[in-house]
């Protein structure tokens, strides 16, 4: 099987994740937050009645599994 080739992410996009910070200002002070949104689309799904459970999936290739 080819190896594909990973992609070159954008200089203004560089698709870190599901973590960020946000920063804000409002005239009289400013802030930064910081925000999952894995952990936010769960609680919404969570509190909109469904359930939500982690799966985990190893990126490591079958070789390096013993």
């Amino acid at each position: 099987m080819a190896t594909k080739k990973k992609p070159t992410p954008r200089k203004n996009n560089p698709g870190a994740g599901t973590e960020a910070q946000v920063a804000f200002s409002n005239g009289e002070r400013t802030w930064t937050e910081n925000v999952n949104l894995v952990d936010g689309a769960a609680a919404t799904l969570r509190e909109r009645g469904y359930t939500v459970e982690a799966l985990v999936v190893s990126r490591e290739p079958a070789s390096w599994r013993s």
